[in-house]
């Protein structure tokens, strides 16, 4: 089939915030290796995420996942998530033949981790490209009430026409095409974020959880350490919640690769995005286990060995035990930064298609 060298197609899981952001990293990067190539994304994320990465794009407010619905950041609902994806599965074939119709055209379909894309970009006869550290039938594997779908998603997956791996892998197959941590690029310099933050000196800890709510308890306590300005990432509102503590909501113009890399210290879930722009800057990081979710082990390892980074409980965390490690944490070294970005890998892939 003929297609267009001009457009290019990509269905992105909306699962927090991690999938968008890499798949906005990998994009970026083909619009420096081929600017005037039309993006189609196929998502219900927030377009503003990838509006901070991308100039133009067309946006279609699809549902391409379900993933694992969560209360919060650190905790899932795998009962609500059965419900959703007995309605998500199988695809209907009307709506696969109305999305083919939209990519028919395009020269290839970037799948981060949506198995809706595949399916879609096989109807179209368009190469779909699967980019992953985990797929959901292997996250589905510890919940035995999803055992159908994962027999679904397994087969859905193997269907992918160019199936890539970015480190850290939770499960490599064989033929998966390794690739570095992907991240979106920083931009601006460190003391131009400080400047703005209003740092005056003291240290930067960003306490980041992702794009889903989370409560962090003893915020009170965090006056007791003012040489240190405490950045909480994802709030409700922004602005200064006491002389040592700002709040930045999720509509705030800093761009959060920045804000990583400004910061002494992250503070933050096991979440793929944030592990990778912490590599990316060579950032310090503490990182928060996620018990229930299989993918947070191998995450905690690469922290551990590649950014020399710690991993703590959720109890060690609302106990405030991280705080009295502050300042042990403060004052190690930090680890290097990335020497790739997987992203301009993934993007010549996209374009060879």
């Amino acid at each position: 089939m003929k297609t267009n060298n001009q457009s290019l197609a990509a269905f992105i899981s909306p699962h927090g915030f991690g999938h968008a952001t890499r798949a906005a990293a990998v994009l970026e990067a083909v619009r420096q290796q081929q600017p005037e190539i039309e993006l189609k994304l196929f998502t219900t994320v927030p377009p503003h995420i990838f509006a901070e990465s991308l100039t133009t794009f067309t946006i279609n407010p699809v549902q391409t996942d379900v993933g694992i619905i969560q209360h919060d950041a650190l905790h899932c609902d795998v009962e609500t998530t059965r419900r959703a994806l007995d309605n998500f599965l199988p695809f209907a074939p009307s709506q696969i033949e109305e999305l083919a119709g939209q990519v028919k055209d395009c020269r290839s379909v970037l799948c981060d981790i949506s198995p809706l894309g595949i399916a879609v970009a096989e109807a179209a006869g368009v190469p779909s490209i699967l980019v992953e550290n985990f797929t959901w039938d292997w996250i589905y594997e510890q919940h035995p009430s999803l055992e159908r779908h994962r027999h679904q998603m397994a087969e859905l997956f193997t269907r992918a026409h160019t199936h890539i791996q970015t480190e850290p892998v939770c499960r490599k197959v064989k033929t998966g095409i390794p690739c570095p941590p992907i991240f979106r690029r920083r931009r601006q310099n460190s003391e131009i974020i400080k400047k703005q933050l209003k740092t005056d000196h003291r240290q930067l800890v960003l306490i980041s959880m992702g794009g889903i709510g989370y409560r962090l308890q003893h915020l009170e306590r965090l006056t007791g350490f003012p040489d240190i300005l405490f950045v909480l990432a994802g709030s409700d509102t922004t602005g200064q919640v006491t002389d040592n503590c700002y709040s930045l909501s999720p509509s705030s113009s800093l761009y959060h690769p920045d804000l990583i890399a400004a910061a002494d210290l992250v503070v933050c879930k096991a979440g793929y995005s944030t592990v990778a722009e912490c590599l990316q800057s060579g950032t310090s990081i503490l990182c928060i286990d996620r018990e229930g979710f299989a993918e947070t082990s191998v995450l905690s390892e690469f922290v551990k060995t590649r950014l020399a980074g710690t991993v703590l409980s959720e109890k060690q965390l609302q106990d405030g035990e991280w705080l009295e490690m502050l300042p042990s944490l403060l004052a190690a070294p930090s680890p290097p930064p990335a020497d790739q970005n997987g992203a301009e890998l993934v993007a010549g892939i996209l374009l060879q298609k």
